[in-house]
């Protein structure tokens, strides 16, 4: 019996259209196999090999069918090359096979059972394994910038707020003005060809309904604002600004709170501060042994504010002879005087343009040449 499972199993994996095994259109599932089927001995094993190489869970949920099993059925059923032959049980093969059985066996059952046991029998016809008609799962539409809720007896089942969305009117597109540079007016478009927020809705039960997009990831997204939205690198210098009627920077120290806070400039090449609203951001480099974190504010259009969060394994700024301020650097004390960082990180400002987030610069701090004792 195992030797016949065996045989039976590799033709209806492997056929090849004109061979001598089960004929269709030469579909091998042999390719898709890590397992040889000349080791198959069971049923069990042979329904192990198929659920677990054959079956793509990814699409279970989507797929409409079970296009494996009927492809299996089929071949079953066509089977006039194969070298073993089926009965070739179909939906009226089985009906006339019901049809002889009639109800005479229940006839035979009473026999068996007490006589106050109330039988009955009746025809029941629905679909086989191979024709099962597989649960359908909701579809969901996903809404853009706005909760969809208020206009439905239902709710969203899902929200995502930390999610960039750019919707483009691509029939309204019009090129930049010719010798436009990055940041001029008639290099953007107007509001009424791209919309932008920052959050998204998942509803079900709506009908009639597709999401027709892309989503892309920061990398295309960096492509994308260049690209598409003509937005690109400026050129930008962050500074520290001096203390008030001092040569120390500007620079404070919160022991309780052991948090070291410097105000800087932004500004162009010209060491002018900027009059473009920009959005900042900041990431540390360095190996950060003892986990400094750090944050950022905006005081005004060019000053913003970069709080460093000390750990108490971390040493503490050093007191300058301005009243109030510190240094986060030591000076060596042989020629050539050269600055040592007392931590080994170092803030790097991440600078977005607001309507689209599109990174335009990335900052380090630049020290003036401000006298310091």
């Amino acid at each position: 019996m195992s030797n016949q499972i065996c045989s039976t199993s590799v033709n209806i994996f492997n056929a090849t259209f004109g061979s001598d095994n089960c004929g269709d259109i030469g579909i091998n599932l042999n390719d898709n196999l890590s397992t040889s089927l000349s080791e198959v001995t069971t049923v069990e094993e042979f329904e192990r090999i198929v659920y677990s190489e054959l079956i793509d869970v990814r699409t279970r949920q989507s797929i409409t069918a079970y296009p494996l099993l009927r492809l299996l059925y089929e071949r079953y059923l066509d089977n006039n090359l194969c070298n073993i032959g089926s009965n070739g049980y179909n939906y009226d093969s089985m009906q006339n096979i019901s049809q002889l059985v009639g109800d005479y066996w229940v006839d035979l059952i009473e026999q068996f059972v007490p006589a106050t046991t109330i039988w009955g029998s009746t025809y029941v016809c629905r679909n086989t394994v191979f024709d099962t008609q597989k649960y359908s799962y909701k579809s969901n539409t996903l809404f853009l910038c706005e909760d969809p809720s208020p206009n439905f007896p239902f709710s969203a089942i899902s929200s995502d707020c930390n999610t960039q969305v750019i919707k483009v009117d691509l029939a309204s597109d019009i090129p930049p003005a010719s010798g436009s540079t990055p940041f001029d007016s008639s290099n953007f478009f107007s509001c009424n060809q791209y919309t932008y927020c920052d959050c998204v809705w998942t509803m079900t039960n709506y009908c009639d309904s597709e999401f027709i997009g892309r989503i892309i990831g920061d990398d295309e997204f960096a492509n994308y604002c260049e690209d598409n939205l003509m937005i690109e690198e400026v050129q930008l210098y962050l500074t520290l600004t001096s203390a008030p009627a001092c040569t120390a920077y500007n620079q404070t120290w919160n022991a309780t709170g052991r948090t070291f806070s410097q105000i800087l400039k932004v500004t162009d090449t010209s060491s002018i501060p900027i009059t473009t609203e920009y959005n900042y951001d900041v990431i540390g480099y360095g190996s950060n042994v003892n986990g400094i974190t750090l944050s950022v504010t905006k005081l005004d259009t060019s000053t913003i504010r970069i709080d460093w969060s000390i750990p108490l394994s971390s040493p503490e700024p050093i007191a300058t002879t301005c009243s109030g301020y510190y240094t986060n650097y030591t000076q060596t004390t042989t020629y050539p005087i050269q600055d040592i960082a007392i931590w080994d990180v170092t803030p790097i400002i991440i600078v977005t343009e607001p309507d689209f987030n599109c990174k335009i610069a990335r900052l380090f701090i630049y020290r003036n040449n401000i006298t310091r004792t």
